[in-house]
């Protein structure tokens, strides 16, 4: 890459809209200064592959939102993907999350109806501070909402809370096994998944 981005602290929407874009290679931006990459691919409409660096921390909201990308690789050091980050990825149908990954918000997946399965690492669990509230979102509402060609999900072993809406709409979703560690299952968490023949839940 020929983009300077040593002194950046801010690139949202860097690439928002380049309809014409299909194939990006970042993998060697200097990012570590950067604090804000929201938007930084949303409605690049042709866009079907992208390396990232290795060093990305967190993909920023919408990041990729309404693009063409069929399967990507998450880098090891990701903790963070953000709200609505794949939203709309009509042609998304892999995706490995590394170990490592803490947190996935608010309708990160939403309406990615090509996304067939998806393994959540078992480092995505509740954090708490001292008095024992919990700080963190671990996995937001709406997180596969429309997800109508998902099938197969696994959970990470320490999850506390299925969030609402959290797989309304996957109408290929046939069984899932909840965690032991389920203490609450949001408002329509499982609606319309017409296809759900077997919900295991916590004794």
């Amino acid at each position: 890459s020929n983009f300077q981005t040593s002194n950046c602290e801010i690139i949202h929407s860097m690439f928002s809209g380049c309809t014409s874009l299909k194939s990006i290679d970042i993998s060697n931006f200097d990012i570590s200064k950067v604090t804000n990459m929201n938007s930084m691919f949303s409605n690049c409409e042709n866009l079907e592959t992208i390396e990232i660096p290795s060093s990305v921390k967190k993909i920023g909201e919408s990041a990729f939102y309404r693009t063409s990308i069929s399967s990507i690789v998450i880098p090891d050091g990701l903790e963070t993907i953000s709200s609505w980050a794949f939203e709309n990825c009509q042609l998304l149908k892999n995706i490995q999350l590394p170990e490592g990954l803490k947190q996935i918000s608010y309708g990160a997946f939403y309406r990615c109806k090509q996304l067939e399965e998806i393994e959540i690492p078992d480092s995505v669990k509740p954090v708490y501070d001292e008095w024992g509230d919990q700080i963190n979102e671990v996995i937001g509402n709406y997180v596969f909402y429309g997800c109508s060609s998902l099938k197969r999900v696994k959970l990470p072993a320490e999850l506390e809370r299925i969030s609402e809406s959290m797989f309304s709409g996957c109408t290929s979703l046939k069984d899932i096994t909840l965690p032991e560690t389920v203490k609450y299952i949001g408002n329509n968490a499982f609606y319309e998944c017409e296809s759900l023949g077997s919900l295991r839940l916590p004794e």
